[in-house]
């Protein structure tokens, strides 16, 4: 059940109890208890999901379904994995998702551009590529996070 379904039970709950006070007098007291219990039931649940929904970060995942990055680049992805949703950073380039925890630095750095290495790979390009490209399943995506930036100069922090 949803927070909302709980709430709307709570508050029928209630309306009940009253229509019962009123069908069975001698029993009115206890009815009303019942219902006076569930209208604040539904009151507490109601405060519940306005403090949920106001504490709750703005939900900045973009599905796959609803397209990819424009720029190669680290991304934070939510993989399934073990067909659980798990949160990693993948690399994605020309329209793949990277995973280059499998490689060691150097290749790493060749393969996405930014080594000078002048040594050849055994592997060619493609086969080091296939052998760290991420074969689960992505199902969502969003841009890393900005590290931390003062405000003022009383949050600036010194070394």
């Amino acid at each position: 059940m949803t927070l909302d379904e709980i709430i709307s039970n709570a508050e029928f709950c209630a309306n009940e109890y009253k229509k019962f006070s009123e069908i069975a007098p001698e029993r009115s007291l206890t009815f009303k208890k019942y219902e006076e219990d569930h209208r604040q039931l539904a009151e507490w649940l109601r405060e519940l999901k306005q403090y949920r929904e106001s504490t709750l970060p703005a939900n900045d995942w973009i599905p796959v379904s609803e397209g990819l990055p424009e720029v190669n680049g680290w991304y934070q992805c939510t993989v399934i994995l073990n067909d659980l949703p798990r949160t990693m950073e993948l690399f994605y380039k020309n329209g793949k998702w990277l995973d280059n925890r499998r490689i060691n630095m150097f290749d790493t750095y060749d393969i996405f551009g930014y080594g000078n290495t002048k040594e050849k790979h055994k592997l060619s390009y493609q086969e080091l590529i296939s052998e760290f490209e991420w074969s689960q399943v992505v199902i969502a995506w969003k841009p890393l996070s900005q590290p931390y930036m003062a405000e003022s100069e009383k949050d600036e922090i010194s070394f």
